[in-house]
């Protein structure tokens, strides 16, 4: 996807939307419901950032773009 070593997860913010979600899971008590709401919450954020992303770069992506 992406291939500019540079572009890792942290600096796109898929890291961060991650652990929001995981945040927001643990806010809500979703935690007290079920065991697995929190890395579920967590991959769920992470995906919506990643589709945020490409929806946001459609047609003009540009790896050296992206970084800066």
């Amino acid at each position: 996807f992406l291939r500019n070593p540079l572009a890792d997860a942290s600096l796109l913010g898929i890291g961060p939307g991650a652990a929001l979600f995981a945040v927001i899971a643990i806010s809500f008590g979703f935690t007290a419901a079920h065991f697995l709401a929190i890395p579920l919450f967590a991959i769920l954020g992470a995906v919506i950032t990643i589709l945020f992303l490409n929806l946001f770069l459609k047609g003009q992506y540009n790896p050296l773009r992206l970084i800066l």
